[in-house]
């Protein structure tokens, strides 16, 4: 129970992240959060669509500035928070950096976006170490915003 309050905060701190994006371009509101013991170290969202930057996605830009706020290229100790399940380039950082556990709220298969034929759960198998993944954390809330954005219809 515990556990689940916890990731419900974190969450929320992830979904007001991805509020931030800039509306227009299609750019997808995906916000992430690292939390590393209890506290939040960096924040990312999504804004390639408006940088014209392939790598600006929310997971990648929080785990750049999690590595550079604590001096370090591992984040082993660290949990991502996001508002949707990581694309294949940002999972493949998530694994570089080695972060021990990956929450998410909604499902790339229910999103917008290009749909893949290889899931989080064959990817995290190519890690090369454990991954905890803990999907569906606040899906609905997290769904919701790509209906604010006219980016997915309402159900």
């Amino acid at each position: 129970m515990i556990e689940e309050v916890f990731d419900r905060n974190f969450m929320l701190a992830a979904i007001q992240e991805a509020c931030k994006c800039k509306k227009g371009n299609d750019q997808f509101p995906i916000g992430a959060i690292i939390v590393r013991n209890g506290e939040i170290v960096s924040r990312g969202h999504s804004k390639d669509k408006h940088t014209n930057i392939p790598t600006d996605h929310a997971e990648i830009i929080a785990v750049n500035k999690a590595c550079k706020t604590l001096g370090r290229l591992t984040l082993s100790d660290c949990t991502l928070f996001t508002t949707a399940e990581p694309c294949q380039m940002c999972l493949s950082v998530i694994f570089q950096a080695r972060i021990q556990e990956i929450v998410f709220g909604a499902f790339r298969k229910d999103l917008p976006m290009r749909k893949k034929m290889i899931t989080i759960d064959q990817l995290v198998k190519d890690a090369g170490y454990e991954v905890l993944i803990t999907p569906g954390i606040l899906q609905t809330k997290c769904l919701a915003l790509f209906r604010k954005q006219k980016l997915l219809s309402k159900k």
